[in-house]
């Protein structure tokens, strides 16, 4: 992982790489993080939960990356085989309900991020 001076999870490589293994392991996991600006999100990563029954709306299906930043928002992103799996910012910030600022678009990163080792590590 990747830390700031206050041990604080950061974006990097490190970072992506280390929450995609656990991710594929594990299926589950969550960060302190930080912007290294002044904001401090707690966000929680499920991949491939277990699905016991009922219709999911909003599209959800199981196999998403869900990614839930935590006393704010959740939503769920598909990790397509051989696709460039890039989400756009916007499209990010519009299904997590984020403001466009510098914070948020780091948030942005780290999903992208998070989603591109997946893709790699997974075949």
């Amino acid at each position: 992982m990747n830390f700031d001076k206050w041990n604080e999870v950061i974006n990097g490589e490190h970072t992506y790489n280390a929450i995609a293994k656990t991710l594929l392991d594990t299926g589950k996991c969550i960060i302190g993080w930080t912007d290294q600006g002044y904001d401090h999100r707690d966000i929680l990563f499920t991949y491939k939960p277990k699905h016991l029954g009922g219709e999911l709306q909003r599209g959800m299906r199981w196999c998403y990356l869900y990614i839930s930043i935590i006393d704010h928002t959740s939503m769920g992103f598909l990790i397509e085989d051989n696709a460039d799996n890039t989400k756009h910012e916007t499209y990010l910030m519009e299904k997590l309900r984020l403001d466009d600022n510098s914070c948020n678009k780091k948030i942005c990163e780290l999903v992208n991020g998070v989603i591109r080792e997946i893709d790699k590590l997974k075949d």
